[in-house]
């Protein structure tokens, strides 16, 4: 009979490959928000301190 393994290692790995992906790209997209934000803010800061 059949075994359901090899379907399950063909079908599964996109599905979780696709979900790791839209987890990680938001955490980083986040972060990478966060980040550019705190920047823009330390250099507007930086900027009225030296001007």
């Amino acid at each position: 009979m059949p075994h359901l393994s090899p379907f399950n290692w063909i079908l599964m790995p996109p599905f979780f490959f696709l979900m790791f992906i839209a987890f990680s790209s938001v955490i980083f997209f986040m972060k990478f928000y966060k980040i550019l934000n705190l920047d823009f803010k330390s250099m507007k800061f930086m900027n009225n301190w030296n001007w």
